[in-house]
């Protein structure tokens, strides 16, 4: 028996001299088994309480140096008084590792990071801006979850297909996000209870999931474009100051998308919508003008509008489609129903002064006669040209392409006019 305790205390003295893990500067590292020569950082040796971290590239102990590539899980998860993070080398951050760190305000990624894993850093309160690095190839879902104070983030140099689930959600002073290039699809609640502002979205879209842009209180108005977009249910619902959303490439708009989004005044479709769901617009209770410039119109409910919006709004449809329209059922309840030429005969807003005047061919746009320095701009506020100079000649024609379908706005000294093209 004592000879069997013996063995036992020396195999158990082995494995501690071998210990896997070791502490330098106030942080621990557990080497990698599975990468030679690697380590992570686990945690503090004690709650961590500084007010900052630097993550070097290496450490060296035992006469060994070690690349350190990875921050753990949790590693530094509520840390009361962290306020800065530096971690120019470091290729994963795992799981929740800086979340509910109530003052940090300053982070730095650097361009060897690759991976960021579910809620890195969510409930950071006090963070205002990040830059995430084009290195970026994964992202977990619930990223800055509850960050009450972001209000920017970069990533339009990203190489992302999703914004995953929940990535901004609640953060209720985002105000800008520049989109990755390539994005395919917008996840369930990642921008839900955020107050954007206006938003334009990349032509790669294919999907916004459930709720994504659910109760966003800064969006006035969207224009939706893609690759046969699909917008799912209460994409849009309950954003409070919506005025207006126009539809291109949408293949279908799933059930409540815009419910609740009461200030609306109106909605065009282009073509490629082939489906409304159910109580897609019910509660929009000051919709008055909707544009379905379709030969063919798109399915939908007894439920897709309210009844009020059937008797108040006018239903403007393609030349030569109203009977169409009005034996079609459903779309046959709305009241008025007017062709597009009728309501708007050369595409142009009859509100122009004389002296400038604007003709619009196809998708070519001629404005002559214009005193001032003329600029044209799309429904996002992008400008498409501007005169290079304020010459104040009449005689001076300015010729635009306009890219696509949708609205636009010609603004020459003190006149505007809006063009639909």
């Amino acid at each position: 028996m004592k000879q069997g305790f013996t063995i036992a205390l020396l195999f158990y003295i082995s494995l501690a001299v071998s210990a896997d893990s070791f502490t330098l500067g106030g942080l621990l590292y557990d080497i990698n088994p599975d990468r030679e020569g690697e380590v992570s950082v686990m945690a503090a040796d004690t709650p961590y309480a500084a007010t900052s971290v630097d993550i070097p590239d290496s450490v060296t102990y035992g006469d060994v140096t070690y690349h350190v590539s990875a921050i753990a899980p949790r590693a530094f998860y509520a840390a009361p008084d962290l306020e800065e993070v530096h971690i120019p080398y470091v290729e994963k951050i795992g799981r929740q590792a800086f979340a509910s760190c109530a003052k940090l305000r300053t982070v730095e990624l650097g361009t060897k990071l690759t991976a960021l894993e579910d809620g890195v850093f969510s409930r950071d309160k006090a963070l205002t801006y990040i830059d995430l690095p084009s290195s970026l190839r994964s992202m977990g879902e619930y990223m800055f979850d509850g960050c009450a104070a972001l209000e920017e983030v970069e990533c339009n140099h990203l190489q992302l297909d999703e914004i995953p689930p929940f990535t901004f959600r609640d953060c209720i002073n985002l105000k800008s996000v520049s989109w990755p290039e390539g994005v395919k699809s917008i996840g369930a609640y990642a921008f839900a209870n955020c107050d954007l502002g206006r938003l334009h979205f990349p032509s790669t879209l294919t999907t916004i999931e459930e709720y994504a842009f659910s109760n966003c209180d800064g969006i006035e108005r969207i224009y939706l474009t893609g690759d046969s977009l699909e917008i799912k249910d209460g994409a849009f619902s309950y954003c409070s100051v919506l005025d207006s959303v126009q539809f291109a490439g949408v293949k279908r708009i799933g059930a409540y998308a815009f419910s609740q989004c009461n200030v609306m005044r109106q909605v065009t479709f282009y073509p490629g919508l082939e489906d409304i769901a159910t109580f897609a617009f019910s509660g929009c209770s000051s919709l008055s003008l909707i544009e379905c410039l379709m030969d063919l119109p798109p399915v939908i409910y007894p439920t897709t509008f309210d009844a009020g919006t059937n008797v108040a709004a006018t239903l403007v449809v393609p030349d030569d489609c109203v009977e169409l329209y009005k034996q079609t059922g459903l779309w046959d309840r709305f009241l008025t129903i007017r062709s597009e030429k009728a309501s708007d005969p050369d595409g142009v807003d009859d509100n122009i002064d004389e002296e400038m005047q604007i003709s619009l061919s196809g998708g070519n746009l001629t404005i002559y006669g214009a005193t001032s320095h003329v600029a044209v701009y799309d429904l996002m506020g992008h400008t498409l040209y501007s005169s290079a100079a304020h010459s104040g000649d009449a005689s001076h024609t300015h010729e635009v392409t306009l890219p696509a379908k949708g609205l636009y706005t010609v603004v020459s000294g003190s006149k505007t006019v809006k063009i639909i093209y």
